[in-house]
């Protein structure tokens, strides 16, 4: 039979891997949210010639699209990062 130290020790490895792991992921989405604001500033002025183009259009909707997508992963991210930040101390106390 396991004590409550045991548990809670094995909790905190737990959540420490798996902030680490968030962390790097967050790095990453970050890396993601750069490259799609660089792309949709410069791909529609590389590809149009004519403005009101179909391409122009959909590249603009594409890029929005990717945009919004990387903003959800960072920020679902942090909320993540601060809500298992905030386990991780209440396990500490024990509370």
């Amino acid at each position: 039979m396991t004590n409550n130290n045991d548990l809670r020790d094995l909790k905190l490895m737990v959540l420490d891997d798996y902030i680490q792991s968030m962390r790097k992921n967050r790095r990453y989405a970050l890396i993601g949210l750069l490259f799609t604001l660089v792309t949709a500033m410069t791909l529609p002025t590389m590809l149009s010639e004519n403005p009101p183009s179909f391409v122009y259009t959909a590249n603009k909707w594409l890029s929005a699209m990717c945009l919004g997508f990387c903003s959800m992963i960072v920020l679902g991210t942090t909320v993540m990062l601060r809500r298992l930040s905030k386990e991780r101390e209440q396990t500490l106390r024990g509370e």
